[in-house]
């Protein structure tokens, strides 16, 4: 199906790229895309051109650019304060930990606990340790115990 409308200038579809054009003849432009081949091929050219595309004001734009690139280094430089003043905490607070459990340690050694502590450990094992017997000595006793048991029903059973 033949479009019926009329070709466009390579100066329209810059327009049209530039989104300049009113949205009625826009529509008309892209359905006249469809059919011509040769539109297309302009459309493309008017895409592909970089003459058309200049940069008002060349400062301005350097500027902005190095703007954006100071602010993106600000802000790592910042992640990187931030990471070493938590490492630094992190190791205020290690310190912390070692500070109070040796404070803790000497508390309790001058003050004689330890010695307590141990005093009852060392009575509580010497009482465990005459209450029980050696594992091999009870085995010992069990298995006599049940000879003795065999043998007396040996010699009453042969009486």
């Amino acid at each position: 199906m033949k479009s019926q409308s009329r070709h466009f200038l390579i100066d329209e579809w810059r327009q049209y790229r530039n989104g300049e054009v009113e949205e009625k003849k826009a529509e008309k432009m892209e359905e006249h895309l469809y059919n011509c081949d040769q539109c297309l091929n302009l459309y493309i050219e008017a895409t592909d051109t970089i003459l058309d595309i200049a940069i008002q004001d060349e400062m301005a734009f350097t500027n902005g650019v190095m703007e954006q690139i100071n602010s993106l280094v600000s802000i790592e430089q910042d992640r990187e304060k931030t990471r070493k003043s938590r490492k630094k905490n992190y190791y205020r607070q290690k310190w912390l930990h070692y500070c109070v459990a040796a404070s803790a340690t000497l508390f309790l050694m001058s003050s004689g606990i330890f010695d307590k502590v141990a005093s009852e450990m060392i009575s509580v094992q010497e009482e465990s340790f005459q209450e029980s017997k050696s594992f091999t000595v009870e085995i010992m006793n069990k298995t006599t115990g049940f000879i003795d048991f065999i043998m007396s029903d040996e010699r009453e059973g042969g009486k």
